[in-house]
């Protein structure tokens, strides 16, 4: 996550997340850390504003499978399906 406009950041956010680091980065994203972030940014006089944003962690998908063909020879063609998997990108701005 990324904050502009002032001189230094605190970041605070779901599951006691905190940094002062600007940019900031959530390792190892997982459902527990979803939710709202907050950013305070304070300037040169010490006036400070903040913003947040919201971030959501979809599930891991888990795709179900399906043979076609259960038993096949050596050296034969087996086919494969891949049932309903959905694929999600996410924008954090």
């Amino acid at each position: 996550m990324l904050a502009s406009g002032a001189l230094t950041y605190t970041w605070t956010g779901a599951n006691g997340y905190n940094s002062n680091s600007n940019p900031t980065t959530i390792n190892t994203i997982q459902l527990i850390k979803a939710g709202n972030y907050f950013v305070t940014g304070t300037d040169l006089d010490g006036c400070q504003g903040t913003s947040s944003t919201n971030i959501i962690v979809n599930p891991t998908p888990i795709p179900s499978t399906t043979f076609i063909d259960t038993s096949i020879c050596s050296g034969k063609n087996l086919q494969l399906l891949l049932m309903e998997v959905q694929i999600i990108v996410g924008l954090l701005i």
